[in-house]
């Protein structure tokens, strides 16, 4: 087990220990020196980016969470490179400190941080092995950049077309191409132009675009993402605190007694709690923390 980097304000320590926050906790916080605060919350951002066999299970899952979010609050636009940095993580290590908070909110800070880096974060959707869901959330803060900021709208439609033809000019023998990725980026172009509806028909008829997310070419233009509220440190807490507090009353009992009604004819299942990023026996898919507990 690694240990935690020393701190400016011990207090902050409190971040790898602790599940949720007081508002006059955070706000304390937020009070530090700016600058000193920012060193810390790169050390710890730093921290997290270890490899998952050296995190002790005594840390908080929520820490990274918490200290992204009080870096957006405390910086203003100078940390687009550690974000986009973050990006380029093994999917095992986002997944570990994000689970569903990473396609819900990383376009925030990709955003927060990139709404004045718009070409850097063009490039960033040119590179090549990224993962599909780290590219989607800088697509989606461009696509909410443009929604937001109206002095951007001409230069993002200009980057969207720049986008579309890179991706049209990939050889359709390359092992480059994502999909998946494509299927999320034609879908965040808002209302396109006659030029770019043609470039995102050539890149259905290329079997590029995954239809099993938007659906056919025809029903892709009625899809209309809709604009997202940049939420803050407070909110994220507000949120954090609820999923902590849902009822675990009788879930030994009630769950899995009902889980084996159905299922009597299956193997049977043992009734040890799953652990905060195990896969929810009820099948949905989603870890436990985020799902039974509700």
């Amino acid at each position: 087990m690694i240990k935690i980097p020393q701190l400016h304000h011990k207090v902050l320590e409190n971040l790898f220990f602790k599940l949720t926050f007081t508002e006059q906790e955070l706000r304390e916080i937020l009070s530090f020196e700016k600058n000193l605060l920012t060193q810390d919350l790169l050390a710890i951002i730093n921290f997290c980016s270890n490899d998952l066999n050296d995190i002790d299970d005594e840390f908080s899952y929520n820490l990274l969470i918490y200290a992204l979010f009080l870096l957006k609050e405390n910086e203003n636009e100078n940390q687009l490179d550690l974000i986009l940095k973050i990006l380029r993580w093994p999917e095992d290590i986002i997944d570990y400190w994000f689970e569903d908070f990473f396609t819900d909110y990383f376009w925030i800070f990709v955003y927060h941080f990139g709404q004045n880096k718009i070409e850097i974060l063009v490039d960033f959707l040119k590179e090549e092995n990224i993962e599909t869901f780290s590219k989607e959330e800088v697509a989606m803060a461009l696509y909410q950049i443009y929604l937001k900021h109206e002095d951007k709208t001409a230069t993002i439609s200009q980057y969207w077309t720049k986008l579309l033809e890179f991706h049209n000019n990939i050889p359709e023998v390359s092992k480059g191409i994502d999909y998946t990725y494509l299927a999320f980026f034609v879908s965040y172009i808002a209302e396109p132009n006659a030029y770019q509806t043609k470039l995102i028909k050539k890149l259905h008829d290329k079997k590029f675009i995954d239809q099993s997310i938007n659906g056919s070419y025809e029903g892709l233009f009625d899809i209309i993402e809709p604009e997202r509220k940049v939420v803050d440190i407070f909110d994220i807490n507000e949120e954090l605190i609820r999923i902590e507090n849902r009822p675990q009353e009788n879930f030994n009992t009630k769950f899995f007694n009902d889980l084996k009604h159905t299922q009597k004819n299956q193997p049977i299942i043992s009734e040890k709690k799953p652990g905060r990023n195990d896969t929810c026996p009820c099948g949905s898919g989603k870890k436990y923390k985020k799902c039974c507990i509700n």
